[in-house]
């Protein structure tokens, strides 16, 4: 057999190139067809698969959205519709209304709520005032050693942690532990060294310049005022106070 002459090898090679690229083989076709085919329907089937599931998360969302509201908007069943008891004081140099913490302290509220209904701190005057502290009162005797409870005697404290002696707060005036009557004082600055040791039952909420005017009258060296300041009537949940 003769040698192949390299031009003629050249031709050759060309030609069975042109014969693989016009004519590719039947199988590839397929394969390449099939390929594309099985691509799309896993992209088709992908898409349709990710559209409930982020349905159900908008759903689920907005379910808990809802639900979060009601349930701010609800609040706590405590907070709704709450009303304390409010006395009204009226006092030879203005009126004093307190707001009473009932539900934390319902013996304490009772005596005074009572005492003020059955005008027992009529009349009575403010026997020791100290500047840059507080104005106290409620003892009929006037002197300070007088007083008693609703029940007769005294009654134990209901010192709560959270009810501080902050400025402008009822708080009751007491000889020792456990030994409440009739007495109270509204502070006119923070004093908490009381903390603990008086029951915080009440605050001012109309009237704090009264309590200051009250706490700036002159006064002896037993801090009783010169001049008296007087609780002239007693009412309680007045409808125009507030």
């Amino acid at each position: 057999m003769g040698k192949v002459r390299p031009s003629a090898l050249l031709q050759r090679a060309k030609g069975q190139r042109n014969d693989a690229t016009s004519k590719p083989s039947v199988p590839v076709m397929g394969c390449v067809a099939l390929t594309l085919l099985l691509l799309g329907a896993i992209l088709f089937l992908r898409k349709s698969s990710a559209s409930p599931s982020a349905a159900s998360t908008a759903s689920s969302e907005s379910q808990s959205s809802r639900k979060q509201l009601s349930e701010t908007d609800a609040g706590k069943p405590e907070e709704i519709g709450k009303k304390l008891p409010k006395v009204l004081l009226k006092t030879s140099l203005g009126d004093i209304v307190v707001e009473l913490y009932a539900d934390d302290c319902p013996k304490t509220v009772e005596n005074f709520l009572t005492h003020s209904k059955n005008k027992y701190y009529k009349g009575i005057i403010f026997h020791r005032v100290i500047r840059g502290f507080m104005i106290q009162g409620g003892d009929p005797t006037g002197t300070g050693r007088g007083g008693e409870s609703i029940w007769g005697g005294s009654f134990e404290d209901e010192v709560r942690p959270h009810l501080q002696h902050e400025p402008f707060t009822l708080s009751m005036a007491n000889a020792g532990p456990d030994s409440n009557g009739s007495q109270f004082f509204i502070t006119t600055v923070a004093t908490p060294h009381l903390n603990g040791h008086h029951t915080v039952f009440g605050s001012v909420i109309k009237g704090k310049d009264v309590v200051q005017a009250i706490e700036n009258v002159a006064t002896d060296s037993s801090d009783r005022p010169r001049t008296p300041v007087t609780i002239l009537d007693v009412i309680v949940d007045p409808d125009t106070c507030c």
